[in-house]
């Protein structure tokens, strides 16, 4: 009997570190689990917050007739970007830029971006509306979102998507009003 005894002897030091370091490095590999699914989901949450913010940015420069702020966005993948705004929009105001549209692939890495613009040729007071759909892109360097497509020339006529008609006159005043 003492013998059996001596067998079952009461876990000693090395039993409970060993079943301690086993349950910590569970616990550990669980946490980093967790972790790293969190930190794809927050950067995937980054991502989208920097679109949304480019875009606003990018259509208030547009409706405010900031065409270099706008340039700053256009940039291709393979790193080229426009020299200057192109000339022809010197022309025209632009009275409402709003986003139609926008579809994020599953990578969160493109964006195709549909932007409605309405503006006003002010020699021939004529309102133009244009839809545009843009290539986004999403610049690991840089941490930014930028216009792969061409600047927007929303004066030029063929369009396949615009719509033109005159700008509405100027409502009379007291003075322009015909007797009844």
């Amino acid at each position: 009997m003492g013998s059996a005894m001596a067998r079952v002897a009461p876990p000693g030091p090395g039993r409970c570190w060993r079943a301690l370091t086993g349950s910590l490095l569970t616990l550990v590999l669980l946490l980093v689990l967790v972790a790293c699914g969190r930190v794809g989901a927050i950067a995937d949450r980054e991502h989208l917050t920097a679109l949304n913010d480019s875009l606003r940015y990018y259509t208030v420069a547009l409706r405010w007739g900031h065409m270099h702020d706008v340039l700053a966005f256009h940039a291709r993948s393979d790193g080229s970007r426009p020299a200057e705004v192109p000339t022809g929009h010197e022309d025209f105001t632009v009275t409402r830029a709003l986003l139609m549209q926008v579809l994020v692939d599953e990578e969160q890495r493109e964006a195709v971006v549909e932007i409605r613009v309405e503006c006003v040729n002010d020699a021939t007071a004529t309102v133009k509306s244009r839809t545009f759909r843009h290539i986004w892109w999403w610049d690991k360097q840089s941490k930014r979102w930028f216009n792969g497509s061409d600047f927007p020339a929303f004066w030029l006529a063929q369009s396949t998507d615009s719509t033109e008609r005159a700008a509405p006159s100027q409502p009379a005043t007291g003075s322009d009003r015909r007797p009844r």
